[in-house]
């Protein structure tokens, strides 16, 4: 039976769905949800992606890459001593969702492959993602490339009632980019909006605020007699500096998602 697949390979998280006539469901990516982090470890084995990433983090912070995606269109990178490109890591994350798909569908293969990026990439990172779509075992002329905000009024409109040249504004704050983009609804195309205008800032995330936040943690400790400290944790030299500054930064990040429900954290 034919079914398609849709990716949305996020700064933080990643999520995919299957479309099997007309039917949409979210693909579990993780024991407690549809979503994974989209994070990226190399131990001396291999690669690890998703949860165990994250869960390898400590043991491995020379290896650990938290947000893939945002190194796309820049060079290549060191990760636990080897040089590795933004492309390798997102075939991995590609083929840790390419293969919990398989696994739903009874491994048959995709007829088609939807992949989402931000609107203002250039087409030379839009090009990234069909590479490392292919290099994780997508057939090339099943892929399709998507906007963020074109796919999120899409979903929309499966939803709402939206007449033709009707409009709908998507505002997309993300983990590494915020996007705002205007569009109007045309069912003649094939996923029904057409982009009237777009901005935004492809550097503003939630990771802006948890450097953000980080910094403000250093500052303090600095300020109330450990600047050594705070120095050493700023700029690590050891590995067990590196774990430490790993171990405050998900300390810092787990405070700033508890203030979403509590006055304090």
């Amino acid at each position: 039976m034919a079914w398609r697949l849709a990716i949305d390979f996020g700064t933080s998280n990643t999520a995919a769905a299957v479309d099997v006539q007309g039917s949409v469901r979210p693909i579990a990516l993780s024991d407690g949800g549809i979503t994974m982090p989209s994070a990226v470890v190399l131990t001396p084995t291999g690669f690890r992606v998703g949860e165990e990433a994250i869960n390898a983090q400590l043991r491995h912070p020379d290896g650990f890459e938290r947000t893939p995606k945002a190194l796309i269109g820049r060079g290549d990178l060191v990760l636990a001593g080897q040089i590795v490109s933004p492309e390798q890591l997102i075939t991995e994350v590609y083929q840790f969702v390419r293969a919990a798909a398989l696994r739903r569908q009874n491994n048959e293969e995709p007829s088609e492959v939807w992949l989402t990026h931000p609107v203002a990439w250039a087409p030379s990172q839009i090009e990234a993602l069909r590479n490392g779509a292919v290099e994780a075992g997508f057939a090339a002329e099943a892929i399709r490339t998507v906007p963020e905000p074109i796919a999120a009024a899409a979903h929309y409109a499966r939803n709402h009632q939206a007449a033709p040249g009707s409009r709908v504004a998507v505002f997309d704050f993300g983990g590494g980019t915020l996007d705002i983009a205007v569009l109007e609804r045309n069912p003649q195309l094939p996923v029904g909006y057409r982009v009237l205008a777009y901005g935004g800032d492809p550097v503003l995330g939630g990771r802006t605020f948890d450097a953000r936040l980080l910094d403000w943690t250093l500052d303090t400790l600095s300020n109330r007699g450990h600047k050594e400290l705070a120095e050493r944790l700023h700029r690590p030299k050891t590995m067990s500096e590196l774990r430490a500054q790993t171990a405050l930064s998900r300390a810092v990040t787990a405070a700033k998602t508890e203030l979403s429900t509590r006055p304090d954290a």
